[in-house]
């Protein structure tokens, strides 16, 4: 035989004694990692189980504050409402306003125009008055 024959020989013999306790090792650690992985299966869920009454707390404690926060916007929607309705009754006191001045305006033109009418027409009349005395 060869050496390299020889060789091949030898790793082969080797192989069988080795591979079989190399798998023995291999199936014991994926049977311990087995194990691990179900223990912390179990403590995620106690974990879990231990937050179920800490969480219907929380729920309970939500439910609590909705009342009160409901009542907030409703408060926040009624003061919105009364703003509203204070711009539209502010804006239509100053249309009102605006239309009473301008009326009051056109009135006193009109009174000034009359007025300045018969200054102007007593005064004609004073002129032919005194032209006719003359």
């Amino acid at each position: 035989m060869s050496p390299v024959d020889e060789l091949l020989e030898g790793l082969r013999l080797f192989s069988e004694l080795i591979l079989p306790t190399l798998g023995a090792f291999a199936l014991i650690a994926l049977i311990v990692l087995l194990i691990r992985l179900c223990g912390l299966v179990k403590e995620a869920t106690q974990r879990i189980k231990e937050l179920q009454p800490t969480l219907k707390n929380v729920d309970m404690s939500i439910e609590k504050i909705q009342a009160p926060l409901d009542t907030a916007v409703n408060l926040a929607h009624s003061v919105d409402k009364a703003q509203e309705s204070c711009e539209k009754a502010v804006h239509q006191a100053s249309v009102y306003i605006s239309e009473q001045l301008d009326s009051l305006k056109n009135n006193l033109q009109t009174m000034k125009a009359e007025r300045e009418a018969a200054k102007a027409s007593q005064s004609i009349e004073n002129q032919e008055g005194d032209l006719s005395h003359e």
